[in-house]
């Protein structure tokens, strides 16, 4: 053998025994751990994990209580497997391990793809049988463990306590212990909190329900994503039919998922108020989509620190019960909320009273009306349009193929010459319509994203998108809030503006801290300028919308207390092609806050036009204006006035008034298109300022001070957006 050789050949005996040291250690390493984790390791039991959960308590921003979710009503138990029907069980082995019975509490192909999804990251899950899931419920193996030690783990005690127990009395703690969403906690608890029922009485198509809803509790709950409830709901379904479990005869007519309860129906806490109820609803869900579901909460015993002020919580409750005890019915729901520019929290919200557990109204899309048109302005200002340029304000006139008109009695000093802060403070509709087919329908889309209001809702277990029509067309209706969105996110909306155009996410959690451990801030994101600009751009963009909105709360007699400066908004949407309205809107902001109210009516699910108590139809300069001045001004007491940080401008930013009128007969030099001729009734100069009944000539104008309403409590009439186009144009 030459040197050569026998330096190859030491090297391949070296390499062979490497090969088999590392087979024996792949061997009697695992055994090793095998066995002295099925001695030393203990399984957990059914009754330690149930009293895990703790109450989870929720508090005010001072740390005062506003809330406690407790998990007692969701802890009873089945005491005997055929207390849970039959397809309900065979639904859950179809779903989540068909090979239950005859496995021995783990399966080798189920790890396999566990073991690869986990090194290559193509994927999730995959490996856990029922018995590796019960077992996954006892936090000591998820609290600190790496994902494979936690593995060995399952399947070192799938396997010890499938020999010490019976397939039938491991499927019965699963089924007590599982999360089924919705707070539900146990199969008890799912088949009440879904259907209503006993697990005794669940049938086939609502079991597939069920036992979908285990794999992810929210996303799979078809409150919340039809479509994906759809998909699970249909594939359990057909799980059952390959496993011998339902015939195809059967399964045939069963398509989509059946109606389930309202999420909250099924546990409604009397000892709450209704916005506290409400509160608590939307700060589980809240956290629930930061990964954080209340069976997490309840075997941590979280304290969730939330947003809400409590003097502005009352503050928000006083003024809407006091216009709502001597002035309206009790089917106009109001909603408040106040969101904090400066960070995005949520500092009082009101979802409209009613029963405790009663609908939220605050998260219920609703028509703005011209509440909306700040946004068409910012479009404008995007494109380089200054708020001091014209448009004709006339009425009626068709724009973009459609007839829009003002309301009665709104119109500017000179209707067809009309600027921006003048259509803005009077509400004057074609001038806004007209400056969206400017720059087109989509950019006042793009303008309201961009300001906070998301690009899609979800409800009713599906999503819309938001600012078009089913066709996916934005239409130029747009600048009078043709389509429907959030008070919330109006309220946050707008708070951008005040936030030198920088937006945050709206949220009521400030933070979440477990019995053991440090607080968890659940919001970090950064804040987004508008357009994603530069903060100086965003800044600019955002002051001069605000500009346009300065006169719009004296004008109609809500202004602030010792002259705080105010950007607001005004908004009605006509109901349907009547000459009532359908919802009435007043949004507002200071640099320090930023609130929508809205107002609609609503009888037996339906709603019905606006009216008071008189059965007068009211704006939204009235009752929503009123309930949004006292709010603020409780607010704003002790508070620093502070005022909106001035930028550079856009565009033409000044009114230009028009050039004096000829004092000869030679025609006018001014390259302004000309003005209409008076009629023979009307002598006036038409550059003049045009005077209301009732009222003198020294208001009204450009930079006079607004005309004084005739009534002791102003409304604003021009601020109507119609279902179509028509007279509220």
């Amino acid at each position: 053998m030459s040197a050569a050789q026998a330096k190859r050949a030491v090297i391949w005996r070296r390499v062979r025994r490497a090969c088999y040291v590392a087979a024996a250690a792949g061997v009697i390493i695992p055994t090793i751990v095998f066995i002295y984790g099925y001695l030393f390791w203990e399984a957990p039991d059914e009754q330690k994990l149930l009293n895990m959960k703790q109450p989870i308590t929720i508090t005010y921003a001072d740390d005062s209580p506003l809330a406690t979710v407790s998990s007692d009503g969701s802890r009873e138990v089945v005491r005997d497997l055929n207390d849970v029907s039959k397809p309900l069980r065979d639904a859950t082995i179809s779903a989540e391990d068909a090979s239950f019975y005859t496995n021995p509490g783990f399966d080798f192909q189920g790890i396999a793809r566990s073991v690869f999804f986990m090194f290559t990251g193509s994927g999730v899950g995959g490996g856990s049988t029922i018995t590796q899931q019960f077992i996954k419920l006892d936090l000591e193996l998820n609290k600190s463990d790496p994902d494979y030690v936690r593995k060995v783990k399952e399947i070192v005690l799938a396997f010890k306590i499938t020999n010490e127990r019976s397939k039938d009395d491991i499927l019965l703690s699963y089924l007590n212990t599982a999360y089924y969403g919705r707070g539900a906690n146990g199969i008890t608890a799912a088949a009440n909190a879904y259907f209503g029922k006993k697990p005794s009485e669940i049938n086939p198509a609502e079991a597939a329900v069920l036992a979908g809803m285990v794999q992810r509790p929210k996303g799979n709950d078809p409150r919340e994503d039809m479509e994906q409830a759809t998909t699970r709901f249909n594939y359990v379904l057909d799980q059952m039919v390959r496993n011998g479990f339902l015939p195809q005869s059967e399964r045939a007519p069963l398509t989509t998922p059946p109606e389930t309860r309202g999420q909250s129906d099924w546990r409604i806490d009397r000892r709450l108020t209704p916005d506290q109820f409400k509160i608590k609803d939307q700060v589980l869900r809240e956290l629930e989509e930061a990964g954080y579901d209340e069976d997490t909460l309840a075997r941590e015993g979280y304290k969730i620190k939330t947003t809400i002020d409590p003097k502005a919580q009352k503050a928000a409750v006083d003024a809407v019960t006091s216009q709502a005890e001597n002035t309206l019915p009790d089917n106009i729901k109001t909603s408040l909320v106040a969101v904090e520019p400066k960070t995005g929290e949520v500092k009082a919200y009101y979802g409209g009273g009613g029963d405790v557990g009663g609908y939220d109204w605050a998260v219920a899309p609703t028509e703005p009306g011209s509440s909306f048109k700040p946004f068409t302005v910012l479009a404008g200002l995007h494109k380089g349009l200054g708020i001091g340029e014209f448009y004709d304000g006339s009425s009626p006139q068709e724009i973009a193929g459609t007839e829009f008109a003002n309301a009665p009695g709104v119109a500017c000093d000179i209707p067809n010459r009309c600027g921006i802060r003048e259509a803005m403070t009077k509400s004057v509709n074609t001038v806004f319509v007209n400056l969206a087919a400017r720059v087109g329908p989509p950019a006042v889309a793009e303008a309201a994203h961009t300001a906070g209001i998301p690009e899609e809702y979800k409800s009713g277990g599906g999503s819309t998108k938001t600012l078009q029509n089913s066709n996916g067309v934005t239409q130029s209706g747009i600048a009078l809030g043709m389509y429907p969105v959030k008070p919330i996110d109006m309220a946050n909306s707008y708070a951008t503006l005040a936030n030198q155009g920088k937006s945050h996410v709206p949220h009521m959690v400030k933070e979440i801290a477990p019995r053991e451990g440090s607080p968890i801030k659940i919001h970090n994101e950064p804040a987004k300028n508008l357009y994603d600009e530069s903060d100086s751009e965003a800044a600019k963009l955002a002051y001069n919308t605000i500009a346009s909105m300065f006169d719009v709360a004296d004008h109609s007699k809500r202004g602030l207390e010792g002259g705080r400066p105010v950007m607001s908004k005004t908004g009605t949407h006509q109901y349907l092609d009547t000459k009532d309205n359908a919802t009435a809107w007043m949004i507002g902001a200071t640099p320090q806050l930023s609130t929508a109210v809205s107002m609609l009516a609503s009888e037996n699910g339906r709603n019905v036009p606006l009216e008071d108590n008189s059965g007068v139809s009211f704006y939204g300069g009235k009752y929503p204006a009123m309930v949004w001045q006292q709010f603020m001004n409780n607010y704003h007491k002790g508070l620093k006035v502070e005022q909106f940080k001035k930028t550079d401008t856009i565009g033409q930013f000044e009114d230009i008034p028009l050039p004096p009128p000829p004092t000869s007969s030679e025609p006018p030099t001014s390259s302004m298109p000309p003005t209409t001729e008076p009629s023979e009734s009307e002598s006036e100069d038409p550059t003049a300022t045009r005077t209301r009944p009732g009222h003198g000539d020294d208001c009204g104008g450009f930079f006079e001070p607004p005309c004084e309403s005739s009534s002791s409590e102003p409304d604003q009439p021009g601020d109507v957006a119609p279902t179509r186009g028509g007279w509220g144009g």
